[in-house]
């Protein structure tokens, strides 16, 4: 269920990420989904291919109020352009410094980090690929579009999620320093600028 005042604006670039709901039970959630409670700036990622064979692909990034959000994490961005396999893709993320934490660390085979402080991309959800909105595509599907979607290095990463149980999970990204756990029902779909009521968060570790 979701709370959505206006239609989707026709321009994805007039798109703004969805929310989740405050305050609700987490057990209201049906068949949940959990990834970390990550802290930073929101974001929507907007990638578009580009005909020469030769050059990467071109990203603009927007913030929650529309503006360009780019200068957040330059490095992260134009990583990102090299790391999409799609013709075009929108994506809703997180730009954090939290990726470098123990729980969420991934090795790359010994390729160097980023410089301490150096904030990286989290992909959260997928909105958009190769000219096709994904907003009635359940958000099991799209997590697993992502999963397949990006290259991911120390500045380009796509979150980690689970399904139940998750307390063992919601322990090990607390020990890691993340403040709780996002639940999102597995079948909820994707309303840009909509407070969902398929989406919240916990503090308190999940009894399921």
């Amino acid at each position: 269920m979701t709370v959505q005042p206006e239609p989707i604006p026709s321009d994805p670039r007039d798109w703004r990420p969805q929310s989740l709901r405050d305050g609700l039970d987490p057990a209201r959630i049906q068949n949940p989904i959990g990834e970390p409670l990550w802290e930073g700036v929101r974001v929507l990622a907007h990638y578009r291919d580009v005909e020469q064979p030769d050059e990467w692909g071109t990203v603009d990034v927007f913030d929650t109020q529309g503006g360009d959000a780019r200068d957040e994490a330059q490095r992260a961005f134009d990583q990102l352009r090299r790391s999409i396999r799609a013709s075009d893709a929108v994506l809703d993320g997180v730009v954090t410094i939290q990726a470098w934490r123990p729980g969420v660390e991934i090795d790359f085979g010994g390729r160097e980090r980023a410089a301490d402080g150096d904030a990286a991309f989290v992909a959260l959800d997928l909105l958009r690929v190769d000219h096709e909105d994904l907003f009635d595509v359940p958000l099991l599907e799209r997590k697993r579009l992502l999963d397949g979607l990006i290259d991911q290095s120390p500045l380009v990463r796509v979150s980690p999620w689970t399904m139940p149980p998750l307390a063992s999970y919601f322990r090990t990204w607390r020990r890691a320093g993340f403040a709780g756990i996002v639940l999102k029902a597995a079948n909820s779909r994707y309303l840009p600028g909509s407070t969902s009521m398929d989406w919240t968060y916990s503090k308190k570790e999940p009894d399921f």
